[in-house]
């Protein structure tokens, strides 16, 4: 049987505990390894997890003195089915260090059929330079679109070592794009912008969701938790905004629902203080690292999905309350506006009126019942349409077996 290298950097490490990038290599693995795969399209699947955090054991780093000598390693994880890779670098304080080639990475990939690699931005793909299988690159964003709001706001000399960095692995972006076979990415906006800077066919290809895990509750919940899942401590999902414009929602609009932020990591100090600041200790919840099984029924039990993002490659969030049957009110990000149709809820432009725009949303979307119902019954029909796991995963398949038999280019 083929094999397939799934190349994902800090694949559920202790320091980066799941999160988007490790979604998305779960997914491949099942569209090509599921039980439900044909025995003729079926993949094994080795995984291969740069490490990216500076401290980790597999890396030659001047902080841990008797790795300059041994070198950077490879180490299988004991126990991991499909089989996982750790993989070091040399000198990982400096971040253009993170995306060289790295010999033992390379001779992992090169024991198999194809690749895919599953990254936020692009850089990860200049390691893959010394790769000769056929491989793809899925990215959701370019690191200069990342890191816009964190450049915005840096100051001083940390400011400068930022836009430094930033400059200097946007073009290791550009590069890596130059090197697989195909480009992947997740709406209709980034394909548009990679295929500026790719000779690469660059194809648009969901994430599928689960809707069997994710599906709705028997009757629409109108008196549930408005609800935001993201990552709670990531600057870019925006919290501030989202909880001014809850509580202008209460005090303006008689919003009376409470508000849930569940997700991964610790909601910051700031967050929690600007909570008692907008006197919503009583009608705000903090639910911390929900499970899967936790976060399908959470949405089950809400009644409206709420994001306030700055910037969102597609948004896993959005397909699976979808598919959850809630309406959605989400700012309009590049993700929200190729996930979310109009007829499934409101994606509220950028600008000066935005905590006040949401906020009206947030009413509306809750106080009218017919129109919420019917937006909720349309966002489910759209996610069993475009991505249900059956749909997106065979699209995953066709371009897999075009890399691997050389028709990708």
């Amino acid at each position: 049987m083929r094999t397939l290298a799934l190349v994902v950097p800090e694949y559920r490490t202790p320091e980066a505990r799941g999160g988007g990038l490790a979604a998305v290599a779960d997914f491949v693995v099942g569209a090509v390894s599921g039980p439900e795969v044909p025995a003729d399209e079926r993949w094994l699947v080795r995984i291969v997890a740069p490490r990216m955090y500076h401290r980790a054991a597999e890396h030659r780093s001047v902080f841990r003195p008797g790795s300059l000598v041994r070198g950077p390693v490879a180490q299988r994880r004991p126990g991991s089915d499909p089989e996982v890779w750790d993989v070091g670098t040399s000198m990982p304080e400096f971040e253009a260090n993170r995306y060289r080639p790295r010999r033992a990475l390379s001779e992992l990939v090169n024991g198999c059929d194809a690749a895919v690699v599953v990254a936020g931005t692009p850089a990860i793909g200049a390691a893959m330079r010394d790769v000769t299988v056929p491989w793809v690159l899925k990215v959701a964003t370019l690191v200069e679109e990342e890191r816009a709001g964190r450049l915005a706001e840096a100051r001083g000399l940390r400011g400068l070592l930022l836009r430094r960095a930033t400059t200097s692995t946007a073009r290791l972006d550009r590069a890596a794009l130059q090197l697989p076979d195909a480009v992947v990415t997740l709406n209709d906006t980034m394909a548009a912008r990679l295929r500026e800077l790719t000779p690469r066919p660059v194809h648009l290809l969901p994430t599928g969701v689960d809707t069997g895990h994710f599906r709705p509750a028997g009757r629409w919940a109108a008196d549930g938790p408005i609800t935001m899942v993201s990552r709670l401590n990531d600057a870019r999902k925006d919290v501030p905004t989202l909880l001014r414009a809850y509580a202008l929602a209460r005090t303006r609009h008689g919003l009376e629902n409470p508000l849930v932020l569940a997700g991964r990591h610790d909601l910051p100090t700031e967050h929690r203080t600007l909570i008692t600041e907008l006197h919503l200790d009583e009608h705000v919840r903090v639910i911390a690292s929900p499970s899967d099984a936790e976060l399908a029924e959470l949405l089950r039990a809400t009644s409206v999905f709420a994001l306030a993002s700055r910037e969102e490659g597609l948004g896993v969030v959005f397909l699976e309350a979808m598919a959850s049957g809630l309406p959605v009110v989400t700012t309009a990000t590049r993700g929200a506006s190729y996930a979310v149709p109009a007829e499934a809820g409101q994606v509220i432009p950028f600008g000066p009126g935005l905590v006040d725009d949401l906020a009206a949303a947030l009413a509306d979307s809750v106080q009218n019942v017919p129109l919420a119902v019917e937006r909720g019954e349309a966002a489910r029909r759209h996610v069993l349409e475009r991505f249900a796991l059956p749909v997106a995963e065979h699209q995953w398949r066709t371009l897999l077996e075009a890399v691997a038999g050389g028709g990708a280019r």
